[in-house]
């Protein structure tokens, strides 16, 4: 009788030892896919902050300019993946150059506030930003500019990896009902 305790016990400890094998390597393996997916999750939002980062260097880039440099004006054209998008920008850029010489205009743009979320095509991140731009003649008369700007960054060949596919700006009304304050 004794034996067929032990016997017994022996059996039910061996299959104990056997599940607590089984759930142990169960838990391990979900650990080591939960620790994967935390990887993956920060690798994406290094790819989500870089975009961000991209864009808003672009967006200064397109408010930012001189007349002393008015060949760089539109050097950021080439972060431009969208030809129509690109044709747009470029049909005003020798009106825009003339504009900026003759009237000795500088231009500082400068990035307030940005927030982004991946595209719906899991590739590409739309940025929404704020954009500041403060615009002095050679009369030293200075006027502000404020807009929205929503871009969509995809992956591309540019020093950030990231090049925008689409650029919409518009411009915030003032309580006075323009678009621009002075």
């Amino acid at each position: 009788m004794q034996d067929k305790r032990s016997q017994l016990l022996s059996a039910i400890l061996v299959v104990a030892l056997v599940l607590a094998l089984v759930a142990a390597g169960l838990l391990f393996k979900a650990w080591h896919d939960a620790k994967d997916e935390r990887d993956d999750a920060k690798d994406r939002l290094g790819d989500l902050d870089s975009a961000e980062s991209a864009a808003r260097e672009l967006l200064v880039d397109m408010t930012t300019y001189d007349y002393q440099h008015v060949d760089d004006t539109y050097d950021w054209l080439d972060q431009l993946t969208n030809s129509e998008v690109k044709k747009n920008f470029a049909r005003s850029e020798d009106k825009i150059e003339r504009v900026v010489r003759l009237g000795k205009v500088v231009a500082k743009g400068e990035v307030e506030e940005s927030a982004y979320r991946p595209g719906a095509d899991g590739t590409s991140v739309v940025v929404v930003a704020f954009v500041h731009q403060t615009i002095t003649d050679g009369s030293d008369n200075q006027k502000t500019e404020d807009q929205w700007a929503t871009l969509t960054m995809v992956p591309g060949d540019s020093d950030s990896g990231w090049l925008a596919s689409n650029v919409q700006l518009s411009g915030i009304p003032d309580p006075a009902g323009t678009v621009t304050t002075q």
